[in-house]
């Protein structure tokens, strides 16, 4: 009994640093600079009117990173929401121009399926800033969630000319991803399952593939 006390206060333990690591880490810390500096620079143009736009965005981003952080799961609906915040933030912020996609299958309840909150955002991240998207014009990131044979499956793919960090982020990208693998090994542990995880890059472009359980 006692072992059994230890080993579940220890994975409790475990799973709450893993928490408060992606809490820090979840967002690039250039991510913000780049974004503030945008604000500062579209205030002193006096584009008043752009400056408040991105600015509700910026705050909107910042009020979901926060309150999904502190939840074990959110809905489909609400991870697409967050990643298009995220994204269009993103292309505001660096200028990389790319069309997107954030695609749920029709076997899928966005309201009723949950999902890891964030789960896709550091592979978004890789794409926007590691895969060469905006290089070409018709750049193109799609993420998708589907149902497949009773499990979740998350896909995001690029066509640009493969991964290459950038060596100002690279260690940012490699702790980032290094949690990602903690957490979802976690979640596997915790729900007794195996979660796959696959990732392909060329210069044709890149490919993530995640199967989760299917929650709800």
């Amino acid at each position: 009994f006692m072992f059994y006390k230890q080993k579940s206060a220890s994975q409790k333990q475990k799973v709450a640093d893993v928490e408060q690591k992606l809490l820090r880490l979840q967002m690039n810390p250039h991510f913000f600079f780049n974004a503030l500096a945008v604000i500062q620079g579209l205030m002193d143009q006096r584009d008043t009117d752009k400056a408040s736009m991105f600015l509700a965005r910026f705050s909107r981003l910042m009020r979901q990173t926060l309150e999904y952080s502190r939840e074990e799961f959110i809905s489909l609906e609400e991870e697409q929401e967050l990643l298009e915040n995220y994204i269009r933030l993103q292309m505001l912020s660096t200028g990389i121009q790319f069309k997107f996609k954030i695609v749920i299958a029709e076997n899928l309840d966005a309201f009723e399926t949950l999902v890891p909150p964030m789960i896709a955002q550091p592979f978004v991240e890789n794409a926007i800033m590691h895969a060469g998207l905006g290089d070409m014009d018709d750049s193109l990131l799609i993420v998708e969630f589907s149902k497949i044979r009773e499990q979740l499956k998350l896909v995001i793919s690029d066509n640009g000319h493969g991964i290459k960090e950038k060596k100002e982020d690279s260690g940012h990208k490699s702790l980032a991803m290094q949690i990602t693998k903690e957490r979802l090994e976690l979640l596997g542990q915790k729900f007794k399952t195996k979660l796959d995880l696959k990732i392909e890059s060329s210069e044709k472009g890149t490919s993530v593939e995640l199967d989760l359980p299917v929650f709800k």
